[in-house]
C-alpha cells in the first residue's frame, strides 16, 4: 500500500469535470483516476459529484433534480455541520465536520478581530 502526503487537492478534478477517458493524465505519468478495475465505480462516483455541484450551481440546492438515487447533501449550519463524501466502497453520505471546529472557531476569531484592519494575529489585532 502506499500512501500520499501532503493535500492531494488535484485528485477530484477528474471526478469533478467527468474526465471519464484520463486526458491529461498519460502525459505526466499519472494513470486515469477513473480508469483501472474500478471505472465503473469511479464513473458512478463522478456522475454523482457532477450533478450534485451543477445542481448546487443552477438551483443553489445539490439535491434538486438527481436521477440517481444519493444521500441528501444538508444545507450547511454552524449549529449542525456536515460535509459530503463522495465514497467509493460505501454510499457517498453526509458526514459531521467536527474534526477542524477549533481551527474554525480561531479563523473566525481573528476575521472578526481584524474589523477590515490589516493585521496578523487575535493578540497584535486587539482581541
Amino acid at each position: 500500500m502506499s500512501y500520499t502526503f501532503g493535500s492531494p487537492h488535484f485528485q477530484e478534478v477528474a471526478f469533478v469535470f467527468y474526465n471519464t477517458m484520463g486526458l491529461g493524465y498519460p502525459a505526466t505519468g499519472v494513470p486515469n483516476p477513473l480508469g483501472g478495475p474500478d471505472a465503473q465505480t469511479y464513473q458512478r462516483i463522478s456522475r454523482l459529484m457532477v450533478r450534485m455541484w451543477i445542481s448546487f450551481i443552477s438551483f443553489a440546492d445539490p439535491n434538486h433534480g438527481l436521477d440517481t438515487p444519493a444521500a441528501t447533501w444538508p444545507r450547511y449550519t454552524l449549529d449542525a455541520p456536515k460535509n459530503y463524501v463522495f465514497e467509493q466502497n460505501t454510499t457517498s453520505h453526509a458526514e459531521d465536520d467536527t474534526y477542524r471546529a477549533e481551527a474554525i472557531y480561531y479563523v473566525n476569531r481573528l476575521a472578526y478581530a481584524r474589523k477590515g484592519r490589516n493585521c496578523t494575529g487575535i493578540v497584535n489585532c486587539g482581541s
